[in-house]
């Protein structure tokens, strides 16, 4: 498990250069983190040496897909995430499936159009038991990810 206050970095770290577009600013606060001595796993310290030293976005794209896999960060921010990959094309809408299976959260805490994320996975799933059909087959999750990423960038974050 990772530690919460580096998840949340983690998290400022993508929102700031992938939804935000600011790679530089991302640089910086990578550099802030080393000045802190702070111990990270070592995967996803070669991610952010190679974030850091050139710059590329591909490897802050590695860093989200990561982060989106092993679950490292709330629900709120797990969607966030999970639809700008989806929304980029860094992740199919089946893995994206499979990934926003989010249970025994409150959801009442979350935003409307989060809350429709989750209330359309699981419509999918329930679907997808009862053979009718496959997420991939439909276009409801991937409009409600767009949807999500949509009012993200148009509200004072």
């Amino acid at each position: 498990m990772l530690d919460p206050k580096l998840a949340n970095w983690i998290w400022e770290v993508i929102k700031v250069g992938l939804l935000e577009d600011d790679i530089e600013k991302a640089k910086a606060m990578i550099a802030a983190l080393y000045d802190r001595g702070l111990e990270l796993p070592s995967q996803i310290e070669t991610m952010l040496l190679e974030i850091w030293s050139s710059g590329d976005e591909s490897a802050l794209w590695d860093l989200a897909l990561l982060s989106a896999e092993k679950a490292f960060f709330d629900v709120r921010e797990s969607v966030l995430l999970i639809a700008l990959l989806v929304c980029k094309g860094k992740l199919g809408i089946k893995t994206a499936f499979g990934l926003l299976g989010f249970v025994g959260f409150n959801l009442n805490e979350l935003d409307p159009s989060i809350r429709h994320v989750i209330d359309v996975v699981w419509l999918l799933r329930h679907d997808s038991e009862a053979g009718v059909m496959e997420a991939e087959d439909d276009t409801l999750l991937a409009e409600a990810l767009e949807r999500v990423l949509n009012e993200y960038r148009t509200k004072d974050r």
